[in-house]
């Protein structure tokens, strides 16, 4: 460690309750731990929401996490230009000119409320972190103001969705990209990048500690066989997720006689189709609607459950599946779910095609008339997590990845 300890910035888009959100915030409080002038910063949707994680709110931690405004309300629009100026001008006016002058035109974004890059002039870190690539192609503009490195994760859903110029940015100005896999790096590969560019394969943890299932409760012990299939599914209510298929699947199962309930846990812009389909399906007394999960939240759920459903019908689709079989929850999945490697179909989880609401309703009946299967299959799946890395050892390849990036 040097004289100074080096100085970070974790840029996270994705909600803490997801994988790649916990494994951020994970990460900034073990550097924190670890002695590193570490600092927070949400953006996106998660800044606008507000994080909602407990252990940043106390002090000292509370003055190193900030929220990326990047979305203004409508009615401070007009006044977002001057407010970023006033602010660029009191924490860094050479940076803001230099920011301002860089490529010859002045860059009005950041003064439009592209709140990212002025916290990032503000913090000035040796290296900054992004989750994702939609804010690595905002943040990595300040990357001209002052030398320092920037790591940039990537997610198979975004490599999949959008390969626009974002990816080039992040191709041209990242200094190293990280990966949960090598099929990720091959995709990374195809949508432009350079088979040179380094990069490091780090697999996402399963945080075994926390989505730990627990003993089973007397009422599951005793009624188990004979209460209704308790199905759950998280994520936004987007085109994407295929939700209509899953209520489909349900109506199918509640024809043959099969009592279910059905959780799912999301909001989003496809909210009145899914709830118009559980409206004509007629299903309205088994099938809840719920706000997006906080992890603690997300693990009562899995704890409820006795099978994840994950019906995305499009890359780009988020979901739980990673926490459900960590907590020993059988998974029923489509071709199109984004699954952690090793996950063995008929083992641990149930793979079908998209958009085939028979035959996932097929496999909803048969884990329903067989609860010895549902334990043998959640049982595997918990054997697996604990096998694979845990979030002990992602922090540690994380911080030497770092070090290794700043010369430590």
């Amino acid at each position: 460690m040097s004289r100074h300890p080096p100085s970070i910035v974790l840029v996270v888009s994705h909600p803490p309750a997801e994988t790649a959100g916990a494994g951020t915030v994970a990460t900034f409080l073990h550097l924190v731990d670890q002695g590193w002038h570490a600092h927070l910063v949400f953006d996106g949707a998660t800044a606008r929401r507000g994080p909602d994680v407990p252990e940043l709110s106390a002090l000292p931690l509370r003055d190193r996490v900030h929220l990326s405004r990047t979305h203004r309300p409508r009615g401070t629009k007009r006044l977002a230009m001057p407010l970023g100026v006033i602010r660029g001008l009191g924490r860094y006016p050479t940076g803001l000119a230099r920011y301002m002058r860089a490529g010859g035109r002045p860059h009005l974004s950041l003064l439009r409320g592209q709140g990212l890059a002025a916290a990032l002039i503000a913090l000035r870190p040796q290296l900054v972190h992004f989750d994702s690539v939609a804010t690595a192609s905002t943040g990595l503009r300040v990357k001209r103001l002052w030398p320092h490195r920037a790591v940039v994760s990537l997610t198979p859903e975004e490599l999949h969705s959008d390969r626009s110029s974002r990816h080039r940015a992040v191709w041209e100005e990242a200094d190293l990209l990280e990966c949960p896999d090598d099929r990720t790096w091959q995709e990374a590969v195809r949508a432009g990048c350079s088979p040179r560019k380094p990069r490091a394969l780090i697999p996402l943890p399963f945080d075994t500690a926390f989505f730990d299932p627990g003993p089973p409760g007397p009422a599951d012990a005793g009624q188990h066989a004979t209460r209704s299939l308790r199905l759950f599914s998280v994520g936004p209510l987007s085109w994407k997720q295929g939700y209509e298929w899953a209520l489909q699947a349900v109506r199918r199962l509640l024809n043959a006689g099969v009592r279910c309930e059905y959780r799912i846990a999301g909001h989003g812009e496809y909210a009145d189709a899914v709830y118009f389909a559980r409206y004509e399906l007629d299903i309205e007394r088994c099938v809840s609607f719920l706000p997006p999960p906080s992890r603690e939240e997300l693990r009562a759920h899995l704890r409820w459950a006795d099978v994840y459903v994950d019906s995305a019908v499009a890359a780009g689709a988020r979901g739980a599946t990673r926490e459900a079989l960590t907590m020993g929850v059988p998974v029923v999945a489509t071709d199109r779910t984004g699954l952690p490697d090793g996950a063995a179909q008929g083992e641990t989880l149930f793979v079908l095609p998209r958009r085939d609401a028979a035959v996932l309703a097929e496999r909803l009946a048969e884990l329903a008339g067989n609860s010895i299967l549902r334990r043998e299959m959640g049982r595997a799946a918990r054997q697996s997590a604990l096998g694979r890395l845990g979030l002990d050892g992602f922090l540690a390849e994380r911080e030497r990845l770092y070090r290794g990036l700043l010369g430590d």
